[in-house]
């Protein structure tokens, strides 16, 4: 499997975790009650204010979430990134280890056979 498959079949996965969010072109109206209405404006001034303030208290909250989290991908995707390194030296090691044991035992199967063929050389000899 190619590079590109594998990275995009890894995000696939990792979106299975995440709802989609519904994009409205337009936000509904709003229903203000008939307590509302009835304030004089000073008052209605005076709420919309406090409601922005917990608005904009809210949207700082989420954004504040949004940088947590994108640092914690950061810091993720660097640790993904050391274990692959850590994954590919260790393959090598092994791949190394396993080249140097099969050169091994074909030296050893060399040396066998020549050993086989010595004793035969000798038996012939001695008959």
């Amino acid at each position: 499997m190619n590079n590109a498959k594998k990275i995009v079949d890894e995000i696939n996965l990792i979106a299975e975790g995440f709802a989609k969010v519904p994009v409205v072109e337009r936000p509904p109206k709003v229903k203000w009650g008939d307590e509302f209405k009835a304030w004089d404006d000073e008052k209605k001034i005076q709420y919309l204010t406090k409601f922005a303030e917990a608005m904009n208290h809210a949207a700082a909250k989420i954004q504040q979430e949004r940088d947590t989290l994108g640092e914690l991908i950061e810091k993720k995707e660097d640790q993904i990134q050391q274990m692959k390194m850590i994954l590919d030296l260790n393959n090598n090691m092994l791949q190394h280890e396993v080249t140097r044991m099969n050169n091994y035992k074909q030296d050893m199967n060399d040396h066998a056979a020549k050993l086989n063929a010595r004793i035969k050389e000798l038996e012939r000899g001695h008959h």
